[in-house]
Formats: structure tokens, sequence, C-alpha cells
């Protein structure tokens, strides 16, 4: 019987690293070097070490921006950027950039600038304090986590929704992309990007910064988000 178990063990490891080291995914970051990149600086990589001066100075004014807010950063996630297609293809990246909780950013070609690192740099520093069940209850509802990630990092793509209150309907991941794709990104982040600026001018970025610290602290973010009269 113990020999049954071990041969199933043996299997069961081949397959998983075959598969690991065959399938192309988010896994893969977890030894970038296997897989074409190169380290240009602590937990960034870059399939483009050419470029590293340009790619290490991007990160570093993205999480100069976002430490404007937050105050010191308490992450630094793994940045994974890629500039060719056949990189993104590796770790079947879709989009200009991806944030994986607070350990992984990964930036596709037509998002290695300030304005997309600093992005997904903001959704790093708000996950700080989030853990797994986030995914299905997070602390912060998808609307504000993406929000505040587009006002953090200057989206100068987005326009002003002048009724945005209906974003708040995408409370969690699931929610926000059955309303998100390529032809309505713009309208979804712009909506959710208007509430937290209109949040900002009729309160003051301290009474932003207090939200994300008390729903930090454990309190529930809609009762905290009620606490100030937004303007009609």
């Amino acid at each position: 019987m113990l020999k049954w178990f071990r041969r199933i063990a043996i299997s069961v490891l081949l397959v998983s690293a075959i598969a690991y080291f065959a399938l192309p995914g988010w896994h893969r970051a977890l030894t970038p070097t296997l897989f074409g990149m190169h380290k240009i600086a602590p937990q960034i990589y870059t399939d483009a070490p050419e470029k590293a001066k340009l790619q290490q100075a991007l990160v570093s004014a993205a999480r100069s921006q976002i430490k404007d807010f937050f105050g010191p950063l308490q992450t630094y996630p793994r940045y994974i950027i890629c500039t060719k297609q056949i990189c993104e293809d590796r770790f079947a990246l879709k989009t200009r950039g991806l944030n994986l909780g607070y350990h992984l950013v990964l930036i596709g070609e037509k998002g290695v600038n300030a304005m997309i690192i600093a992005h997904e740099t903001a959704h790093s520093e708000l996950h700080r304090t989030m853990g797994p069940t986030a995914i299905i209850r997070p602390k912060f509802p998808q609307w504000f986590d993406e929000g505040l990630a587009s006002h953090l990092s200057n989206d100068t793509r987005l326009f002003v929704d002048s009724n945005p209150d209906w974003i708040k309907a995408a409370q969690n991941l699931r929610d926000w992309r059955n309303i998100t794709n390529a032809d309505s990104w713009q309208r979804t982040y712009g909506a959710a990007w208007s509430l937290v600026r209109r949040f900002e001018q009729a309160h003051g970025q301290n009474a932003l910064r207090e939200v994300v610290q008390r729903v930090e602290s454990g309190e529930d973010f809609d009762t905290v988000w009620h606490t100030f009269e937004l303007p009609e």
C-alpha cells in the first residue's frame, strides 16, 4: 500500500511540474528567470534588460506617487514588466496591467508607463491588510478599489461621470468583470474614478485617507463612507 501512495505522489508531482512549465499563466512569476525574464532590481523583472534604467525609474516614480497618499509604502510586490507580446503570452497577460493581492504586479507592453504602474501599485497598497477571503468579501468594494487606483494614478484616459452612483453595484471582482470589457472599460472606470474624485472634492484628501484607514482597522466600508454626506 505504501508503494502505491509513493507512486501516486510521484505521479502528481511530475504532472504538476510538467503543467507548471508547459502552461502559460501568472504562476510563472514565482520563477520568472526560467521564462525569459531578467532581474534588474529587487522585485523587478523584465524581458528587456537593456531598458533597465528606464523601467526602474518608472517603478520608483509610480511608488513615490502612491506614497503621497498612503505614506511610507508597506508592500513591495514583484513587478513583472513585459515589453513584447511573447512575454505577455508566457504570463497569460491580456491587459495593460494586472495586480494580484499585494504580492504581484504584471505590466504589459502598453502599460510600461508611470500611470499604469502607479495604478497597480495603488491596488497593492490598498490590499495590504486583505487576506484570501477578500476575493469574495473584500474590505473595500471593487468600485472603490478601482476608483481610488484611477484617482491616485491620475488616469488621463477617463471622463467625469456626472451621475456615477450606479457603479456602486460592482461590489466584488466578479461584479466588476461582468460589466467591464474592451468596449465599456472607460465608462466603468470613469464612474468609479468620478465617485472617488467627487468625495475628495467635497471632503478633502484627509477624509478619503480616513476612510481607508478606518476600514483597514476593521470598520465596515459602507458605514464609514456614509458618515460623510455626499453632494447630490
